[in-house]
């Protein structure tokens, strides 16, 4: 398979990439550590200088990628204090961004020649599957219905975690998204 940056580097700035599929930031971090065959990258959406005016977004994106699966799961990371409806409103605005881009400026991650290169490379793009994960300082639950609801809208799968999620293996990330983990 291609390598995955160089199918992303069509779409993000070079300078964005993260060095490793990790964000910290405030004593709060996120990790992937792939395991052999698996596939992530890290993309720092605070880098990105072309992001739209008064338009928020989360801390990082990832992808992730399965030998048995020809879809991509795209995690959208927030590492943040104490305030959790904020933290979803910039998961959701970066969902929007992500999907329908705004033209010349940003190209949305379904425009034809993104699918088409990454159809090229046997993988059929993410398979409207996108893991919200937010990291925060204290615990913050969200209530089912909110994260049901939050879903039936965006059909983002919201997931919180007190402190971090380190070390975590895409096929576990797979599992989140599939609703098959604790």
């Amino acid at each position: 398979m291609k390598d995955l940056k160089s199918i992303l580097l069509q779409f993000f700035p070079e300078e964005a990439f993260l060095k490793s599929p990790k964000k910290k930031e405030k004593g709060r971090a996120f990790s992937i550590k792939p395991e052999k065959g698996e596939a992530a990258v890290g993309i720092d959406l605070e880098a990105i200088d072309h992001w739209p005016q008064n338009e928020k977004r989360c801390d990082a994106l990832f992808l992730c990628w399965l030998p048995e699966r020809n879809e991509f799961l795209i995690v959208l990371v927030e590492l943040k204090g104490n305030h959790r409806e904020k933290a979803l409103e910039q998961i959701r605005e970066t969902r929007q961004i992500l999907c329908r881009g705004t033209g010349s400026r940003f190209k949305s991650i379904h425009a034809a020649e993104q699918l088409a290169e990454f159809r090229s490379c046997g993988i059929e793009g993410h398979g409207k599957r996108l893991l919200g994960i937010i990291i925060g300082k204290k615990s913050l639950p969200i209530k089912a219905k909110e994260k049901a609801d939050l879903y039936r809208k965006t059909g983002i799968i919201i997931q919180y975690k007190t402190g971090g999620m380190t070390g975590i293996s895409c096929r576990e990330l797979w599992r989140h998204a599939d609703g098959t983990s604790d």
